[in-house]
């Protein structure tokens, strides 16, 4: 199932380049982010360079998001081991008192 998804992936990639490479003109721009000016580009570099960006913070997000569920995870599975061990606990519990009441003590037993 890999094999087709990359697949899909590796044909939309081919056709988006050659969308670009068809219509890529020498459009020239200056990209300005508050005070900040960037030398004469080109547009389709531009458009590259948003893609990167976009995602480089996609990427960020996800990795903050996966630490997250994984912590919650863990903390979830220590709350599971302590309440199973209770239930455990618990479940011997009424062995316990059962021998307790069968076995006669050394004191009850009558002398011969």
């Amino acid at each position: 199932m890999w094999i087709v998804r990359w697949f899909f992936i590796l044909l939309v990639l081919v056709i988006v380049l050659t969308f670009v490479v068809q219509n890529s003109t020498e459009q020239r721009v200056i990209i300005k982010f508050f005070n900040w000016k960037s030398g004469e580009i080109s547009f389709v570099f531009a458009m590259f360079l948003a893609f990167v960006m976009g995602l480089a913070v996609w990427l960020m997000i996800s990795i903050y998001h996966d630490l997250k569920l994984r912590s919650e995870i863990a903390i979830k599975n220590r709350q599971i081991r302590s309440l199973e061990k209770e239930l455990s606990d618990l479940r011997n519990e009424p062995i316990r008192e059962l021998s307790e009441i069968t076995e006669p003590s050394q004191e009850e037993t009558p002398e011969v």
